[in-house]
Protein backbone atom coordinates (compact mmCIF):
# COMPACT_ATOMS: atom_id res chain seq x y z
CA UNK A 1 0.00 0.00 0.00
CA UNK A 2 1.42 3.52 -0.94
CA UNK A 3 1.81 6.55 1.73
CA UNK A 4 -0.79 8.18 0.45
CA UNK A 5 -3.20 5.90 0.70
CA UNK A 6 -3.12 6.68 4.66
CA UNK A 7 -4.28 10.23 3.96
CA UNK A 8 -7.56 8.96 3.41
CA UNK A 9 -9.53 8.86 6.77
CA UNK A 10 -12.19 5.86 5.64
CA UNK A 11 -9.62 3.57 4.50
CA UNK A 12 -7.42 4.20 8.09
CA UNK A 13 -10.62 3.81 10.02
CA UNK A 14 -11.22 0.28 8.13
CA UNK A 15 -7.76 -0.74 9.00
CA UNK A 16 -7.77 0.06 12.49
CA UNK A 17 -11.61 -1.30 12.75
CA UNK A 18 -10.42 -4.56 11.26
CA UNK A 19 -7.51 -5.05 13.80
CA UNK A 20 -9.47 -4.55 16.19
CA UNK A 21 -12.24 -6.80 15.35
CA UNK A 22 -9.84 -9.32 14.06
CA UNK A 23 -6.54 -9.14 16.17
CA UNK A 24 -3.34 -10.10 15.18
CA UNK A 25 -0.61 -11.49 17.26
CA UNK A 26 -2.86 -11.89 20.15
CA UNK A 27 -2.08 -13.61 23.72
CA UNK A 28 0.95 -13.96 25.21
CA UNK A 29 4.30 -15.55 23.93
CA UNK A 30 5.17 -18.35 24.87
CA UNK A 31 8.99 -17.92 25.32
CA UNK A 32 8.94 -14.30 26.51
CA UNK A 33 12.27 -12.79 27.15
CA UNK A 34 10.82 -8.80 26.96
CA UNK A 35 7.60 -8.02 28.29
CA UNK A 36 5.77 -5.17 29.58
CA UNK A 37 2.68 -3.29 30.24
CA UNK A 38 0.87 0.33 29.47
CA UNK A 39 -1.92 1.97 30.63
CA UNK A 40 -3.99 5.12 29.88
CA UNK A 41 -6.18 5.64 32.91
CA UNK A 42 -8.47 8.13 31.12
CA UNK A 43 -9.89 5.71 28.98
CA UNK A 44 -8.87 2.70 30.76
CA UNK A 45 -6.68 1.37 28.67
CA UNK A 46 -4.06 -1.50 29.46
CA UNK A 47 -1.55 -3.00 26.92
CA UNK A 48 0.82 -5.67 27.25
CA UNK A 49 3.07 -6.74 25.37
CA UNK A 50 5.75 -9.78 24.74
CA UNK A 51 8.63 -10.59 22.76
CA UNK A 52 10.66 -13.43 22.37
CA UNK A 53 13.91 -11.77 21.32
CA UNK A 54 17.45 -14.01 20.15
CA UNK A 55 20.08 -13.14 18.23
CA UNK A 56 19.28 -9.49 18.08
CA UNK A 57 15.83 -10.16 15.86
CA UNK A 58 12.06 -10.09 17.21
CA UNK A 59 11.26 -14.11 16.94
CA UNK A 60 8.02 -13.23 17.93
CA UNK A 61 5.33 -10.81 19.22
CA UNK A 62 2.44 -10.97 21.10
CA UNK A 63 -0.40 -8.32 22.66
CA UNK A 64 -2.93 -8.63 24.90
CA UNK A 65 -5.17 -6.14 26.80
CA UNK A 66 -8.30 -4.27 27.32
CA UNK A 67 -9.72 -0.84 26.33
CA UNK A 68 -11.02 1.07 23.87
CA UNK A 69 -11.08 0.08 19.73
CA UNK A 70 -8.16 2.20 18.88
CA UNK A 71 -5.96 1.05 21.66
CA UNK A 72 -6.20 -2.62 21.29
CA UNK A 73 -6.31 -2.04 17.55
CA UNK A 74 -3.02 -0.20 17.77
CA UNK A 75 -1.79 -3.08 20.12
CA UNK A 76 -2.58 -5.27 16.95
CA UNK A 77 -0.89 -3.30 14.80
CA UNK A 78 2.43 -2.81 16.26
CA UNK A 79 3.27 -6.42 17.62
CA UNK A 80 2.47 -7.60 14.00
CA UNK A 81 4.52 -4.93 12.80
CA UNK A 82 7.50 -5.65 15.13
CA UNK A 83 7.46 -9.31 14.66
CA UNK A 84 10.35 -10.08 12.74
CA UNK A 85 11.95 -7.07 12.25
CA UNK A 86 15.88 -6.75 13.75
CA UNK A 87 15.95 -4.59 17.25
CA UNK A 88 17.50 -1.90 14.76
CA UNK A 89 14.56 -1.94 12.88
CA UNK A 90 12.25 -2.02 15.83
CA UNK A 91 13.76 1.48 17.16
CA UNK A 92 13.00 3.23 13.88
CA UNK A 93 9.48 2.13 14.02
CA UNK A 94 9.25 2.99 17.47
CA UNK A 95 10.69 6.45 16.60
CA UNK A 96 8.44 7.04 13.64
CA UNK A 97 5.63 5.89 15.46
CA UNK A 98 6.45 8.62 18.12
CA UNK A 99 6.52 11.18 15.77
CA UNK A 100 3.30 10.30 13.68
CA UNK A 101 1.01 10.50 17.01
CA UNK A 102 2.79 13.70 17.99
CA UNK A 103 2.11 15.42 14.77
CA UNK A 104 5.35 15.47 13.49
CA UNK A 105 6.92 14.18 10.09
CA UNK A 106 7.02 10.44 10.56
CA UNK A 107 9.72 8.19 8.04
CA UNK A 108 6.55 5.96 6.76
CA UNK A 109 9.16 3.72 5.21
CA UNK A 110 9.28 2.36 8.71
CA UNK A 111 5.24 2.14 9.67
CA UNK A 112 3.71 -0.06 7.21
CA UNK A 113 -0.29 -0.19 8.19
CA UNK A 114 0.58 1.62 11.63
CA UNK A 115 0.62 4.71 9.28
CA UNK A 116 -3.19 4.65 9.62
CA UNK A 117 -2.33 5.62 13.05
CA UNK A 118 -2.22 9.26 11.44
CA UNK A 119 -5.69 9.74 11.74
CA UNK A 120 -4.93 10.06 15.37
CA UNK A 121 -2.38 12.83 15.25
CA UNK A 122 -4.53 15.70 15.22
CA UNK A 123 -6.70 14.51 18.34
CA UNK A 124 -4.37 14.72 21.56
CA UNK A 125 -7.00 12.59 23.37
CA UNK A 126 -7.24 9.71 20.55
CA UNK A 127 -3.09 9.93 19.87
CA UNK A 128 -2.91 9.26 23.76
CA UNK A 129 -5.26 5.95 23.63
CA UNK A 130 -3.07 5.01 20.26
CA UNK A 131 0.35 5.53 21.86
CA UNK A 132 -0.35 2.87 24.82
CA UNK A 133 0.85 0.24 22.73
CA UNK A 134 4.39 2.11 21.46
CA UNK A 135 4.69 2.74 24.98
CA UNK A 136 4.67 -0.66 26.00
CA UNK A 137 7.10 -1.86 23.65
CA UNK A 138 9.47 0.43 24.13
CA UNK A 139 9.13 -0.37 27.90
CA UNK A 140 9.72 -4.00 26.83
CA UNK A 141 12.47 -3.44 24.50
CA UNK A 142 13.85 -0.18 26.08
CA UNK A 143 17.43 -1.61 27.07
CA UNK A 144 17.91 -3.63 23.45
CA UNK A 145 17.20 -0.58 21.50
Amino acid sequence: MSEDLYADPEVCQAILMDYYRHPRCAGTCEAATHAAEARNPACGDLVVLSFAVAGGQIESARARGAGCALSQASASLLAEHLEGKSLAQARQVLQALGALLEGRAAGGEHLGQLAALRLMAGNPVRARCAAVAREAAAAALGGLI
